[in-house]
């Protein structure tokens, strides 16, 4: 069954995860879909966006630290890696794999996916996700290709 997410109902739910998060973190979100959310937890916990990182591309990794101007040492410690929905888990357990000092912030998350994490997983994710049922999908905004078009003859 498919439940539509809203910009509006989004907002709502990471506005309220956002007061969790620590200014000093740095958001990357997960391509494709935490790139959305990532913005939106920077700009809500007032916290660094550093840009998105797509875990399926082994090409593109990320190195335990970063050199950034004017000799800072970014650790993962500080990273704070965002996605939509946490599934299956399998993203997230490729991603603490890699990265097993980050932090993670999923908007939402299926009820069987969070019950089956270890206390160690969960202690990694930061923003606590909003539970979904099992046999619902999430069909996000950004998803939805067939959408109306906006009539500009019609007010706003």
């Amino acid at each position: 069954m498919a439940k539509p997410a809203t910009y509006d109902r989004m907002a709502k739910i990471i506005k309220a995860q956002s007061e969790h998060l620590d200014k000093d973190l740095f958001i990357i979100g997960l391509t494709r879909g935490g790139l959305i959310p990532a913005a939106m937890y920077a700009r809500f916990s007032g916290a660094t966006l550093m840009g998105s990182f797509d875990p399926k591309k082994e090409t593109t990794v990320l190195a335990p630290t970063l050199m950034c101007q004017g000799g800072t040492t970014l650790y993962t410690s500080d990273f704070v890696f965002c996605d939509d929905i946490l599934d299956s888990g399998k993203t997230f357990r490729t991603m603490l794999e890699k990265f097993p000092d980050s932090k993670f912030a999923f908007v939402y998350v299926r009820n069987k996916t969070w019950n089956e994490l270890t206390k160690a997983e969960k202690k990694h994710i930061i923003a606590i996700p909003k539970k979904i049922m099992d046999d619902h999908y999430i069909d996000f905004p950004w998803e939805q290709w067939d959408s109306e078009p906006i009539n500009d003859e019609e007010s706003l």
